[in-house]
């Protein structure tokens, strides 16, 4: 049975691996640019969002995008932030009507997208967090579970961040 388990999983690695290039080579969908101004309820909900986020953190958002990435319904918003010359996402959420936010994990330092889309149709959304630095490119997936990014896997990241 474990074995069976894993093939899948590597099955869906690899297929992936090959639709994720793509899509980041297409273009993807775009994420909220946070110098941009936006005007319904929803974005201006997210801009008390990261108006709290700058409060806490004291990072520039470079990007940030919102979708229900548990099931659970409520949005989630996923930022892209800058420290010094490095670049870092978090995910802020709601718990009990209070804002939580997970740990950081790197992320490449020009070009991000944020991306999102259910692969393994499990009911809980994938992030795709894509970049680069200089001539490189790099992506990771990411499933967000229980408070916290769960790594499905990388590919290049090292090289971006």
């Amino acid at each position: 049975m474990v074995q069976g388990v894993k093939e899948v999983d590597d099955k869906i690695k690899k297929i992936l691996k090959l639709i994720i290039p793509l899509i980041i080579f297409l273009g993807g969908f775009y994420g909220y640019k946070a110098n941009e101004n936006h005007s319904s309820k929803e974005e201006i909900i997210h801009n008390e969002i990261t108006e709290n986020y700058t409060k806490e953190f004291k990072e520039k958002i470079l990007l940030f995008k919102e979708n229900d990435l548990d099931g659970d319904g409520n949005l989630e918003t996923v930022f892209i932030v800058q420290k010094k010359d490095k670049c870092f996402f978090r995910i802020a959420y709601l718990d009990n009507g209070k804002i939580l936010y997970t740990e950081e994990l790197p992320a490449p330092v020009e070009r991000q997208e944020i991306i999102f889309n259910d692969y393994d149709q499990d009911g809980i959304t994938e992030i795709i967090i894509s970049g680069y630095k200089e001539d490189k490119i790099g992506y990771g997936v990411y499933k967000f579970q229980n408070g916290e990014i769960k790594n499905i896997f990388e590919e290049s990241m090292s090289q971006c961040c």
